[in-house]
């Protein structure tokens, strides 16, 4: 049996958002121009699902509309599952290119595996929306603005 995390769950009582933890601070290198790029084209099929995600999104505190102006604007694209849902990535290729990452290590799985010996407990994670979990401070989350038919989120 699972139990809820009451950090989360207390969140999505408040409706402010499911992120937990300290706030990730993204920082990019001097001398980069930033780029805006235009909102990628949506074939009128998916527009009201994408409306409806968004604004689920936007409800959940993940994304909120964003309406100042950013110096990054990325691209959005909306995949369709087979669920029949939509899956929103954005393409931060400008971004990657100047954001200074911390280097974390990636345990082996040979050390990983030997710490479950004796493990009597396991779970399975649904990591569709790992990122969402994620908190991005203030000046970090105006980097992850995307562009949409719809205006502008981060």
């Amino acid at each position: 049996m699972l139990l809820p995390n009451p950090e989360i769950t207390k969140a999505k009582q408040r409706h402010t958002s499911y992120c937990v933890g300290i706030p990730v601070r993204e920082t990019c290198t001097d001398g980069v121009v930033p780029k805006v790029h235009a909102a990628v084209k949506i074939p009128s099929a998916l527009r009201d699902k994408l409306k409806a995600e968004l604004d689920k999104m936007e409800k959940d505190a993940c994304h909120q509309e964003e309406t100042l102006l950013t110096q990054y604007v990325n691209s959005m694209v909306a995949v369709p599952t087979k669920d029949g849902t939509l899956r929103l990535c954005i393409d931060p290729v400008d971004l990657n290119e100047s954001i200074r990452r911390p280097n974390y290590p990636i345990p082996k799985l040979e050390a990983s595996t030997s710490n479950l010996h004796g493990a009597k407990y396991f779970t399975k994670l649904d990591l569709r929306s790992r990122y969402w979990l994620l908190s991005l401070d203030e000046e970090s989350s105006d980097l992850t603005t995307f562009n949409t038919i719809f205006g502008r989120y981060r």
